[in-house]
């Protein structure tokens, strides 16, 4: 079996993907292949990315809505994602770049149709849609403590877990690596969830660590940004209707919940690393 496409290397604040263009090759069967993507997401032998963003044709409904196009997400195992702000951002500059499309845009992707602005200080800010939630009364015992959990939507799953305000990023980032995957597998997410650890500051800023579903700790997730905004206006830890800065271990997004938690806002950059020619052969 052999494979030949190009494809375009681009990262959100460090949170890197392999951008495939499949409107011009449409039956790409290596993009439904779990195997052939976790291959090309190896670092060691592969391109090396924390997953795939393959950019398609709107399906008829979301085309006659004023999508331009459709995004499809595969994780790093190969695993198929709802949605991701980051690779959302990273789609609408390809757009911009090979499509010449105008400052607004709209992308069908598994979270609905979303509405992308270019910015003209080179950000991306993204209406990334209505959040759901729900406060788990049962705590997740892991590693022998409670956990409580506030499981938020983005389109994707979410389990946020508010932190020791005193909590470095180093320990954050400690408690991602030694308890991310049990709760991503926890029974009460049937579907696996990504985990967010979050430390609030006084100044009403964040300090968020993820561990992503299919990937693990990446330096920076743009729905789990918003999903950490979003579970502390719910628990009363932040108000609703301004921006706030969200760091994450790559840099620092901005979220702005609305008032009435009907909608989400996400600003944050997108760069082209490079263009390349992918080839390989099993023969």
């Amino acid at each position: 079996m052999s494979e030949t496409f190009p494809f375009t290397k681009m990262h959100g604040l460090g949170n890197d993907f392999i951008v495939v263009d499949l409107r011009a090759q449409p039956f790409a069967d290596w993009f439904d292949d779990p195997g052939r993507i976790a291959a090309l997401c190896d670092r060691r032998h592969g391109i090396g990315a924390d997953g795939v963003l393959a950019i398609q044709e709107p399906r008829r409904h979301a085309r006659e809505q004023g999508a331009v196009a459709r995004l499809r997400i595969r994780n790093a195992d190969g695993s198929e994602a709802e949605m991701c702000g980051n690779g959302l951002r990273c789609v609408a500059r390809y757009l911009q770049t090979s499509d010449r499309v105008g400052p607004q845009l709209k992308v069908e992707t598994g979270a609905g149709i979303l509405d992308c602005v270019l910015l003209d200080d080179g950000l991306i800010e993204i209406a990334m849609g209505k959040p759901s939630w729900e406060q788990l009364d049962a705590q997740l015992a892991i590693g022998g403590s409670p956990w409580p959990i506030t499981a938020v939507s983005m389109g994707n799953p979410h389990a946020v877990i508010f932190c020791d305000e005193a909590s470095s990023p180093l320990a954050l980032q400690k408690l991602a690596e030694q308890h991310g995957a049990a709760i991503e597998n926890a029974p009460n997410f049937p579907d696996r969830t990504n985990v967010e650890f979050v430390r609030r500051h006084p100044d009403g800023a964040f300090t968020v660590v993820v561990w992503e579903r299919g990937c693990g700790i990446t330096l920076a997730c743009g729905t789990g940004a918003c999903a950490a905004v979003v579970a502390a206006c719910v628990t009363e830890r932040s108000q609703p209707g301004e921006w706030r800065l969200v760091h994450l271990p790559g840099g620092a997004l901005s979220i702005r919940v609305e008032p009435d938690l009907g909608q989400v806002y996400l600003r944050g950059p997108a760069t082209t690393v490079f263009r390349g020619q992918y080839s390989r052969s099993d023969s």
